[in-house]
């Protein structure tokens, strides 16, 4: 009876050693897996800030020849009315 309790013991035993080491061993994968994701995450927010840079520069840039024109033509009708 002992002998088979010493087998038992020693046979779970060797089991649980043998899950710590699968789950130590696969650790490694997981904690590369997520440097992956974190870099692909700010690969993403760089091209995500730099197409906002892009898309405010062109809409300043339409802004401001629009209120160019805007202020040129005020300018030139302010000028008429005073002259008259």
């Amino acid at each position: 009876m002992d002998v088979v309790s010493l087998s038992i013991l020693i046979l779970l035993l060797g089991v649980a050693v043998a899950i710590l080491y699968l789950n130590i061993k696969s650790k490694p994968k997981e904690e590369s897996k997520d440097l992956e994701e974190i870099a692909n995450l700010k690969a993403e927010i760089v091209t995500l800030k730099d197409s906002l840079n892009s898309t405010i520069n062109t809409s300043l840039g339409s802004m401001s020849t629009s209120f160019n024109a805007l202020s040129t033509g005020v300018t030139k009708d302010m000028t008429e009315t005073l002259t008259k």
